[in-house]
Order: C-alpha cells, then sequence, then structure tokens
C-alpha cells in the first residue's frame, strides 16, 4: 500500500476526532487554571491589602496593584486567544465527522447549536468579566489612595 494515499479508516478517523476534543479539553483547561491562578493571586494581594493597608507605606500599594492589574489583563489575552483554536478545533472534528460519516453529521446537523460567538455570558466571558472587575477595583483603589 502506498503510504502517501492512506483510506480515512474508521480507526484512524476515531483517532482524529479524539485528538481534536482532547486539544479543546487541554486549552481549556489551561485556560481555566490560569484564570483560576490570577483570581486566586489577585484575591490574596487585595485581601494583604486590606489587612495590612495601616502598616504599608503608601508608595509600596501602588506596584502591588500594578502586579494585580498586569497579572488580569494578561488573563484577559490569554484567554480571547485560546478562543479561536478552541474553534478550529471543532471545525476540524465538525469536517472529520462530514467527510468520514455523513449519516453522522447529519444527525448532529437536526439539533441547532445555539450560536456561542453571541452568548455574553458564555465560560469564557465571564473569566473575563471577573477579571475586568478585579482590574476596575484595583484602579479605583489606586485612585482612592493618591486622591485621599
Amino acid at each position: 500500500m502506498d503510504n502517501k494515499k492512506q483510506e480515512l479508516t474508521e480507526e484512524t478517523f476515531r483517532m482524529f476526532y479524539l485528538l481534536q476534543y482532547d486539544r479543546i479539553d487541554k486549552l481549556e483547561t489551561r485556560r481555566e487554571n490560569f484564570c483560576n491562578f490570577i483570581l486566586t493571586l489577585s484575591s490574596a494581594l487585595i485581601a494583604y491589602l486590606i489587612t495590612n493597608i495601616k502598616s504599608i507605606e503608601s508608595n509600596n500599594i501602588a506596584p502591588i496593584i500594578m502586579i494585580i492589574i498586569v497579572s488580569n489583563i494578561t488573563a484577559i489575552i490569554f484567554n480571547h486567544k485560546t478562543r479561536p483554536m478552541i474553534k478550529m478545533h471543532q471545525k476540524r472534528a465538525k469536517m472529520a465527522i462530514d467527510i468520514s460519516s455523513p449519516k453522522l453529521g447529519e444527525i448532529i446537523d437536526l439539533v441547532i447549536k445555539p450560536n456561542s460567538n453571541k452568548d455574553k455570558f458564555r465560560r469564557s466571558l465571564v473569566y473575563s468579566y471577573l477579571h475586568f472587575s478585579i482590574i476596575l477595583i484595583s484602579i479605583t483603589s489606586l485612585v482612592i489612595q493618591y486622591l485621599f
């Protein structure tokens, strides 16, 4: 058999399909782990600032708040950078089904999937909203510190 012309066997299809969803799972897990780490770090730093506000010198507060802001901006960027990759793997898996098993593709197409691009409360955006709110709280506290 010519190695350049291999047919798409059931096992090859299954492996390719599972690979796509394994990659999706890894991307989503990395995204959630990173976001959770940043949220935990931010919460710990905010708790530290609140409990030690009187003993911390005022010139040491700004760098801590900047760490919170920069880390949360990084989390938002990371969050949004993984979405196109996840969508690409979903599309590859769908194309594999359509090529390998058109009947299965028809069954899948019978159920209308909600358009996640229009969902303002999808999981990835909820994380971004949390990071954004921490950024706003941090900026507000920084402004209040220097005004009063």
